[in-house]
């Protein structure tokens, strides 16, 4: 599995990245990096210059994660998830939970949506998979659609203009046998909720349910942040990441409910 390293420091933050995304999803978090730690990015198999593996299973992908940490014998390390990736950590620290000190999860959904869910029926979802996001004319309705619910950036499926279709395809029917987490007693490390102010209703909403899956959950909401905090917050999200004790936007389980945002 391909791993892009950040820094030099002691402390370990292995970074997973979402559906359609890569190593480079984490790239402007990167520059924020502190002089004690170390980020490695990874590319998931079947993205960027890590190969798909020869079946696809939950097997084939928390492997390699695992993999990555043994070779570069890393311990108490810190998972960091984005969106789907966040599901991926969070299995990877039930599996093995010796390595892993910390949890971030961004953006993580709780529950698989609708309009996510489409895409993994069984007798249709691949067809409409390919017409939304393999489609050009179907990625720029898609692109319309998410501008005008104001939670996406002007073109939220450029990632889909140059991914794997295949392994995008059978990451996201992976990641959904993953929702609803039903082993949350499993998780005994800290987890740290973080989403964009502006991000979708439907992880909003995801917060509160790991709120009360999760006994020991913090959550963050990046001011002025949509879906892609990683994009769009950077300086904000690496500071949750690394030095989360002293990270701005923290609104549980401080703060009232009333200011949550729908958070806890």
């Amino acid at each position: 599995m391909y791993v892009k390293r950040y820094g030099q420091g002691a402390r370990s933050f292995l970074a997973l990245h979402g559906w359609a995304g890569n190593h480079r999803t984490f790239e402007r978090v990167g520059d924020y990096v502190p002089e004690d730690a170390s980020l490695y990015s990874a590319d998931l198999p079947g993205y960027g210059q890590t190969p798909a593996p020869s079946e696809w299973t939950l097997d084939a992908l928390i492997g390699p994660v695992a993999q990555a940490l043994d070779d570069r014998k890393l311990s108490e390390v810190t998972l960091v998830g984005y969106c789907g990736g966040a599901l991926l950590a969070l299995e990877m620290t039930r599996r093995r939970p010796e390595r892993i000190a910390r949890i971030v999860a961004i953006d993580p959904f709780a529950y698989l949506p609708l309009y996510l869910k489409v895409f993994v029926k069984p007798s249709w979802g691949r067809r409409a998979y390919e017409g939304t996001f393999a489609n050009p004319v179907g990625r720029w309705i898609t692109n319309a659609l998410a501008g005008m619910s104001g939670k996406a950036g002007p073109n939220p499926t450029a990632a889909f203009e140059r991914v794997n279709h295949e392994a995008a395809y059978n990451h996201l029917a992976l990641i959904a046998q993953l929702v609803p987490f039903n082993d949350a007693n499993a998780i005994a490390v800290p987890v740290d909720i973080v989403h964009g102010e502006h991000t979708f209703t439907a992880v909003r909403k995801s917060a509160s349910i790991w709120c009360e899956l999760l006994a020991q959950v913090r959550v963050f909401a990046l001011p002025g942040a949509g879906h892609e905090p990683t994009r769009e917050a950077p300086r904000q999200l690496a500071d949750v990441i690394f030095a989360p004790d002293s990270a701005e936007g923290l609104v549980y389980p401080h703060a009232s409910p009333q200011r949550t945002h729908g958070a806890c």
